[in-house]
C-alpha cells in the first residue's frame, strides 16, 4: 500500500491541506505548530484498523463543531484481495500520476488503480470510515479491511506491540495469526497451572524471528528472546504474554530499543505493502542507530536485500536524519494564519544544503552568504556578537549557508523564501549576482557593484587595512607588494618589504584603498577566498565597529545583525 494523496479539512490546527505526490520516504520538516504531527495523526486515523477511535470538540479546527472533520487518503499498490469485485474492485479509481489524484477508471490494460478512503466526523463525534467511488458514493470501510492495509504509527509508546494482544504487531507477525486467540487461551491455562511457557512453539518461533530482525537494526539482547508471562499484567488479552529478554520484559528496555523492535516487526509483518508513520524519528536513538534504521527502512542497508519494504512518512528535527535523505524525500511544511497548510519538496537548487548544511532546513532564519569569504565573515561576527550579548546564532535559530557564488546565492535565497523560511542574503552588488532572483529574501548587498574586500578596503581605518595587507601577504603566491606596485603604477622598490606603511604612502591612502580592493577581488589573487580568511575580515569589522559608523559596511552589517537578532 502506498499513500499518494492526503486531504485534510478542519482537523485540529489544519483548516485545509492537499498533499500530493507523496514520496516513498517523506520527511516532514518545519517550525513548531506548522502541522507536522497533525498530518501524521490524520494519516493514522484515516487508515487506522481501530474501530474505537475517539474524538472531542478540540479535534475540530477552531473548535467549530458545525463543520465536519474530513480526512481523505488516496492509496495505491493494494493487496490482491482489494481488487476482488466482492470486495472493492468495483469501487476503484484510476490514478493520474501527473496530477497526483484519483480519476475515473478507464479500464485500460495496465492502468494504475487507487482506492479513496474517507474519514468523516461531525458534531456527534462519531467517526465514519468510507470508500468513495468515482461517483462520490460512499461505502462502509470496516476495521478488518483497514487492518489489511498494513499501517503502523510508531510513537513514544510502543509497549503494546511487544506482547501478544489484540491488534499488536507481534500477533500479526505470529504464524497463523487467526489462531493466536486459541494459543493465548492455552497460555492462560498454563499460567494458572504454574506460569509455565513451554509448549508455545508458535510464539517461540515468532520471538526468534523478532530477535533476528532486531539484530539487523543493532539490537543485541543479552539472552534469547522468548515468550514469558508479564507479571505486571495478568490479563492475557492486554498483552501479559509478551517478549522477554531472558526473564526481563523487553518493555523494560530503553525507548530506542523498543522503537527499533516495533519497527522491525512491522516491516516484516506487512512485507512490502505497509506504511510506517513515525513522529520524531530520532527520538530515543543515537546518530548511528538513526542512520541504520533509516537505511533498513528504505531498503538500503548493506546487510539487506536492497529492496524497500513499504512507505515511510516521518517528522524530524534532526540534521542526522536529513543528511541521510535525498532531496525528493524532504517535505517542508508551512501553515498560514488562516490554517491552510502546504507541503513542498525541496527545489533542485537547494539540494546541496541537505549534505552541507542540513540544519538550515530546521532553522527559524537562514543567512545565505555569497561564498566562503562571507560565510567566515558571518561566523566571526556571530562569535563577536555572542561575546557582547551572550546569545549566539544557534540560540536564535539562525544558520549560515554557503551560497557557492555566482548567481546561485540569489537563486537559493529565493527558493528558501518560497518554502516559507525567513532568509537574508549577504552578497556583492555586481551584475553577476542577479539579486532580482532573491524574491522574498532580505538582501544585504555592498553598494555600487563592490565586493566584500573592496568595501572593507574603502571603509576600514588605516590600522585595519594594514592588517588586511599583512594577512594577504601571508597567503603567499605572487607578492602582494609587487602586485600593489604594478596596480598603483609605482616602482616596486618604493614599496618596502615588511613595511605596509610604505605601501600606503606610495600613492596615498585613497589610491591604496582602491588598488588593494581591486586586487583582492580578482580570483587569481584569492587572498580572502576561504572561510578562515573571511573570519579574519569579520574580526576586523567587529574590532573597528565604532570607527566605521556612517559607512556602507556599517550599514550593510547593521542590517544583517538586525535580521539575525530580530
Amino acid at each position: 500500500m502506498r499513500l499518494r494523496r492526503l486531504q485534510i479539512e478542519n482537523f485540529r490546527g489544519v483548516k485545509a491541506l492537499d498533499w500530493r505526490h507523496i514520496a516513498e520516504t517523506a520527511a516532514l520538516v518545519g517550525p513548531g505548530d506548522s502541522g507536522k504531527s497533525t498530518i501524521l495523526d490524520a494519516i493514522e486515523r484515516v487508515l487506522s484498523p481501530k474501530w474505537n477511535v475517539t474524538f472531542d470538540d478540540t479535534d475540530f479546527w477552531d473548535i467549530q463543531t458545525d463543520v465536519s472533520i474530513v480526512i481523505r487518503a488516496t492509496i495505491t499498490n493494494l493487496a490482491p484481495s482489494f481488487y476482488r469485485d466482492s470486495k472493492f474492485g468495483l469501487l476503484l479509481h484510476g490514478f493520474d500520476w501527473t496530477n497526483g489524484e484519483a480519476v475515473r477508471a478507464s479500464g485500460d490494460e495496465g492502468e494504475e488503480h487507487a482506492l479513496v478512503v474517507e474519514l468523516r466526523v461531525d458534531a456527534s463525534l462519531e467517526p465514519v470510515w468510507s470508500v468513495v467511488d468515482a461517483d462520490g458514493e460512499k461505502h462502509a470501510f470496516m476495521a478488518r479491511d483497514r487492518e489489511a492495509l498494513g499501517m503502523l504509527r510508531v510513537g513514544g509508546y510502543v509497549d503494546q506491540h511487544l506482547g501478544w494482544s489484540k491488534g499488536s504487531v507481534l500477533t500479526r507477525l505470529t504464524d497463523r495469526g487467526d489462531a493466536v486467540n486459541a494459543v493465548l487461551a492455552e497460555a492462560t491455562r498454563k499460567a494458572r497451572s504454574g506460569l509455565r511457557t513451554d509448549g508455545l512453539e508458535k510464539l517461540t518461533a515468532a520471538a526468534q524471528k523478532v530477535e533476528a530482525l532486531g539484530k539487523n537494526l543493532g539490537v543485541a539482547p543479552r539472552n534469547t528472546l522468548v515468550p514469558y508471562l508479564d507479571a505486571s499484567a495478568l490479563s492475557v488479552a492486554a498483552g501479559a504474554l509478551s517478549l522477554h529478554d531472558g526473564k526481563v520484559p523487553t518493555r523494560r528496555a530503553g525507548l530506542g530499543t523498543r522503537r527499533l523492535l516495533a519497527v522491525a516487526m512491522q516491516r516484516e509483518a506487512v512485507a512490502k505493502s505497509g506504511l510506517t508513520v513515525v513522529d520524531e524519528f530520532e527520538h530515543g536513538l543515537e546518530p548511528h542507530r538513526i542512520r541504520r534504521l533509516l537505511r533498513v527502512l528504505r531498503g538500503r542497508a548493506p546487510e539487506g536485500d536492497g529492496l524497500a519494504k513499504g512507505q515511510l512518512v516521518l517528522t524530524t528535527h534532526s540534521p542526522t536524519v536529513l543528511h541521510e535523505l535525498e532531496p525528493g524525500e524532504v517535505a517542508v511544511t508551512r501553515r498560514a494564519p488562516d490554517g491552510a497548510v502546504t507541503v513542498q519538496c525541496l527545489p533542485a537548487a537547494v539540494d546541496y544544503i541537505l549534505k552541507r548544511t542540513p540544519q538550515a532546513l530546521l532553522a527559524r532564519r537562514v543567512i545565505v552568504a555569497e561564498g566562503a569569504t562571507e560565510v567566515g565573515l558571518c561566523q566571526a561576527l556571530d562569535e563577536a556578537w555572542t561575546t557582547e550579548t551572550g546569545v549566539s546564532f544557534g540560540y536564535r535559530g539562525v544558520v549560515v549557508v554557503d551560497g557557492l557564488g555566482g548567481t546561485q546565492p540569489a537563486e537559493v535565497s529565493g527558493h528558501l523564501a518560497s518554502l516559507g523560511y525567513e532568509v537574508g542574503l549577504l552578497i556583492d552588488s555586481d551584475a553577476k549576482a542577479k539579486v532580482n532572483k532573491a524574491v522574498g529574501a532580505q538582501v544585504f548587498a555592498w553598494p555600487q557593484g563592490l565586493c566584500t574586500e573592496q568595501c572593507l578596503a574603502n571603509d576600514l581605518p588605516v590600522s585595519a587595512i594594514t592588517q588586511m595587507a599583512v594577512i594577504a601577504d601571508e597567503r603567499g603566491g605572487r607578492s602582494v607588494r609587487e602586485a600593489l606596485a604594478d596596480q598603483l603604477g609605482a616602482p616596486r622598490a618604493s614599496l618596502k618589504e615588511g613595511d605596509p606603511a610604505s605601501w600606503i604612502n606610495a600613492k596615498g591612502l585613497d589610491a591604496f584603498r582602491k588598488a588593494f580592493g581591486d586586487l583582492a577581488k580578482k580570483k587569481n589573487q584569492a587572498w580572502f577566498k576561504s572561510r578562515d580568511q573571511g573570519a579574519l575580515l569579520g574580526d576586523l569589522i567587529a574590532q573597528h565597529w565604532t570607527a566605521i559608523s556612517n559607512t556602507p559596511t556599517h550599514e550593510a552589517i547593521g542590517k544583517l545583525r538586525a535580521f539575525a537578532h530580530g
